[in-house]
């Protein structure tokens, strides 16, 4: 009896070794590898950029902080709502305390039938396993879908498509440190494309639902944020949809910045101060690296001059 016992005990360790082992051997994917930026202590964080694709297309640490003389990150990731920004940036506060935190408003309009399970487990697989990180798939996600979710997390992370090559085994991320968090995207639409969506892209009055749960999760990011003495702004990048000139949506952002006495910076109107053209997008929600160097200028001496104060400090 001790025997076969004993033999189980060594089987399910050395099976549980082999898991870890193979777990580690699978190449994360870019958006988890973010938080081994965020947990290194020696990377510095004064300006921390938080959202979906839109930002971490849009805003390019390389360039901005030379012009600020500060050190920001892009911890963007694929089709985040404003609940997995909550919950990241719950995560963020256990290491570091950024003085600003721009926030990226497209995942403020995403619901939870938006994103993909994938887009979830991509965010949420770097992050250290503890109760936020557990609080952030429970939130994340409808109740119905837990066991899909599970599913689908499990074959991810034992994805044999994904496994390393050996002399990468080893290896630390360095694009990660590199990029900063910015993803740069070659241009890829036409200028015929781009020229009928500016002539779609009115100012429209149609009425965008407003999501009562986001309302409260971006609620606590504020409250978060003012407990921290960290400041916060809300900001569009100039896509060329239709919705970022929803006349209501817009009229509520503007109205709660001010209530909350916070800074909205809607790019969605600076499209001749910028001088955006068609080689400055990859597509109509997402610029190019062109147009990211653009934004990035753009918003830096918007900085400079909104928060000279803290930026000298």
């Amino acid at each position: 009896m001790l025997k076969i016992l004993f033999k189980l005990i060594l089987f399910l360790s050395l099976f549980f070794l082999f898991g870890i082992f193979v777990a580690s051997s699978v190449e994360s994917h870019r958006d988890a590898k973010k938080w081994d930026y965020i947990y290194n202590l020696d990377n510095n964080i004064d300006i921390l950029f938080m959202g979906s694709s839109h930002i971490f297309t849009a805003l390019d640490p390389n360039i901005i902080d030379p012009i600020l003389n500060m050190n920001s990150f892009n911890l963007g990731s694929n089709g985040q709502m404003i609940i997995q920004t909550y919950f990241n940036l719950v995560e963020v506060l256990k290491y570091r305390v950024p003085k600003i935190i721009l926030i990226d408003i497209n995942c403020f309009q995403r619901s939870k039938t938006a994103p993909t399970h994938g887009y979830i487990y991509q965010n949420l697989s770097g992050m250290k396993l503890s109760s936020n990180k557990i609080n952030s798939f429970y939130n994340t996600i409808n109740s119905d879908e837990y066991l899909d979710a599970i599913t689908l997390f499990i074959k991810e992370k034992y994805n044999w498509k994904r496994f390393k090559k050996i002399k990468n085994l080893f290896e630390k991320d360095k694009k990660t440190k590199r990029s900063k968090g910015f993803v740069g995207k070659k241009q890829k639409i036409t200028e015929q494309d781009f020229s009928n969506a500016l002539l779609d892209r009115l100012e429209s009055s149609k009425k965008y639902p407003f999501n009562n749960e986001n309302i409260d999760y971006l609620n606590k990011i504020i409250n978060l944020c003012k407990k921290h003495n960290i400041k916060i702004i809300l900001f569009r990048t100039p896509t060329l949809r239709k919705v970022d000139l929803g006349i209501e949506l817009n009229n509520y952002l503007t109205n709660y910045a001010i209530d909350n006495e916070i800074k909205f910076y809607n790019f969605a109107f600076f499209f001749k101060e910028i001088n955006l053209s068609y080689l400055d997008y990859y597509d109509t929600t997402h610029l190019s690296k062109a147009g990211s160097h653009k934004v990035s200028t753009y918003l830096s001496n918007l900085l400079l001059t909104d928060f000279s104060n803290l930026l000298k400090n």
